[in-house]
């Protein structure tokens, strides 16, 4: 009898995995990433075993086994080898950090193949030596801890090395207690609590706090609102477009200064990460308040750099790198080369066409500096996956050609943060997959194809947004109509174009129910966020069909109400109650408008 000799390799469940002497053994180590995910999905509970001496040499090797390989030879850095042969699977990386992302790779090729694997050598490393994501945690919804160390071990997983989570009010400060209250903001202890679990899943965690523009909680207290550059801004309504734009901090104070010393003193001890982002991004009402003279007298450029100089320095004096974001020193590009030159600016630029002259700005300068795209998620229920993918690629495309040192993809709240965070994950695998090989092929963002090209299809529909029910709310109840008055456009929305796209709604509702049976775990809890979302999309359709109308609909407004307790419940599954409590305000106004029109 003939047989054919096999060119694959079959895990079973009495493989072994061999590390070598002195590896450390935790859970971020690479032998148990692979082992809890043999042991979670198929059983198996893989034994470990310390390699001899004698099995440095591939003929003294035990056959059906796993190795994990410390050697300089092959890759440096983040980088491996993994080797599959019909007798082996051998990880070889120059450091531990390495192994794990090879194991990560060999988990993808178990997910696609299955425990019988070709035979195949892959030499992988990065392009980009700085691979983050930033969740903004300050715009209404704050995750529990137990769902962010969900969404870390998930971007470990794709190779992201750096974590920012962006924050105005919402670290306990000691001193901001008035502005933080009733936020459900994170303590430091919870910080450290995290910092620890990214640190041992090869993720730098890094502080991300707002300390001169976005200070509209802090600016808008009785403690802080002397140091608002805006006089009159602490006696206005709130709405989230005022958060957004009325919060800058009087850069002329010595008050401000010793304000954000102490914010920096109090937030570094809790993050073992060498840098610190300041931000510094958008100070809109920089010289339109009590700095208005001296605006005119000598600029805003030098306003701006003079007073980022100053909170620059703090951060260099309690040992850290600072990063802040570049959109207003791309204003004034003549006085980038007088901000202190270690620290890193984060180019932003959300928008599907990237302005190619901008990277040639920073590049310039020739020191480090960050590349950063958009999930597009924030003020609607569903990302805008098409402007997404499109700014991802173009920002990492152009963060190649002028020599970014990093890549920030990040994920925002704008508007209450009405968004769930799960509808952004396959876009910050897609980036984290791009910031690790920018030549990744576009088809290669189907992670989980009908999953994917589902929600693609829903971030489509974006005829009616929450933005724009916002703005309209704003404007009938508070005459605030800082971002436009949209009634008009409300007025010329036709008909059939709202039909259109709720009768395709109702299909990817069908969608959604086709393919749940299919999943279980987290991505399960993600497609029921999902199918809240689509009902979210087609009430508010309904009801700029009502205000089109001018009629009521109390039957609307029965819907829209018992969809909303739906949606706190999925809220509370994942989230601390934060400011939900902002939307359900929202949330009671319309539907008292469905039933009375006033």
């Amino acid at each position: 009898m003939k047989t054919t000799k096999s060119n694959t390799f079959t895990i079973l469940p009495n493989t072994k995995i061999f590390i070598q002497q002195g590896d450390p053994v935790f859970l971020g180590s690479p032998y148990a990433k692979i082992k809890a995910f043999l042991e979670e999905q198929y059983s198996y509970k893989l034994l470990l075993n310390i390699q001899k001496k004698s099995q440095v040499i591939d003929e003294d090797r035990e056959e059906n086994a796993i190795y994990f390989i410390l050697s300089d030879k092959v890759c440096s850095g983040e980088g491996y080898q993994l080797c599959i042969t019909p007798k082996t699977i051998k990880i070889i990386a120059s450091t531990h950090v390495g192994q794990y992302y090879g194991v990560a790779t060999l988990i993808d090729l178990i997910m696609n193949q299955g425990l019988r694997l070709n035979e195949k050598v892959l030499d992988d490393e990065p392009y980009f030596k700085h691979r983050g994501v930033m969740l903004d945690i300050t715009r209404g919804r704050i995750p529990k801890l137990s769902y962010l160390k969900e969404v870390i071990d998930v971007l470990s997983h794709y190779k992201v090395n750096q974590l920012q989570m962006y924050m105005e009010h919402t670290f306990q400060f000691s001193f901001m207690s008035e502005a933080s209250m009733g936020k459900d903001g994170l303590s430091s202890m919870e910080f450290m609590e995290l910092d620890a679990y990214c640190y041992e899943r090869h993720i730098e965690l890094i502080p991300c706090i707002a300390t001169f523009g976005h200070l509209y909680e802090l600016l808008k207290s009785h403690s802080f609102k002397h140091l608002c550059e805006y006089e009159n801004f602490n006696d206005e309504h709130f709405s989230w477009m005022n958060r957004q734009m009325r919060h800058t901090i009087d850069c002329m104070n010595p008050e401000s200064l010793e304000l954000v010393r102490q914010m920096i003193k109090e937030i570094t001890p809790c993050f073992r990460s060498k840098y610190l982002n300041i931000c510094g991004d958008e100070t809109y009402d920089m010289g339109k308040g009590r700095n208005k003279e001296r605006f005119t007298e000598i600029g805003g450029a030098r306003l701006y750099v003079d007073f980022l100089n100053q909170i620059l320095d703090t951060v260099i004096e309690h040992d850290k790198i600072p990063m802040y974001w570049g959109d207003v020193i791309l204003q004034y590009p003549e006085y980038i080369n007088e901000i202190r030159t270690d620290a890193i600016p984060l180019h932003w630029w959300y928008e599907a066409t990237v302005k190619e002259a901008d990277f040639a700005v920073f590049e310039r300068t020739h020191r480090p500096y960050y590349s950063c795209p958009a999930t597009a998620g924030w003020n609607h229920f569903m990302n805008d996956y098409k402007r997404a993918y499109s700014n991802i690629d173009k920002m990492i495309e152009y963060g190649v050609k002028y020599n970014a040192a990093g890549i920030l993809v990040t994920d925002w709240g704008d508007f209450g943060q009405i968004n769930h965070l799960s509808t952004s994950l396959p876009l910050l695998k897609y980036g984290a997959k791009k910031a690790w090989n920018p030549s990744a092929k576009p088809a290669d963002r189907l992670f989980d194809k009908s999953y994917v090209e589902m929600l693609e299809d829903i971030g489509n529909e974006r005829v009616v947004t929450w933005e724009h029910l916002m703005k309209w709310f704003y404007g009938r109840y508070h005459n605030d109509f800082m971002l436009g008055d949209i009634t008009n456009e409300f007025q010329g929305l036709k008909e059939s174009l709202l039909l259109e796209s709720y009768d395709r709604l109702e299909v990817l509702e069908e969608r959604v129910s086709g393919i749940a049976p299919f999943y279980n775990g987290s991505i399960s809890d993600d497609l029921v966020e999902v199918f809240c979302d689509i009902q979210g999309m087609k009430w508010m359709i309904e009801f700029v069909r009502v205000i089109k109308e001018e009629r009521t609909d109390a039957k609307l407004a029965t819907t829209i109400e018992n969809w909303f307790m739906d949606y706190e419940d999925l809220w509370r599954k994942r989230y601390r109650e934060s400011e939900l409590y902002r939307i359900r305000e929202v949330i009671i106004k319309l539907c008292s408008f469905l039933r009375t029109n006033i």
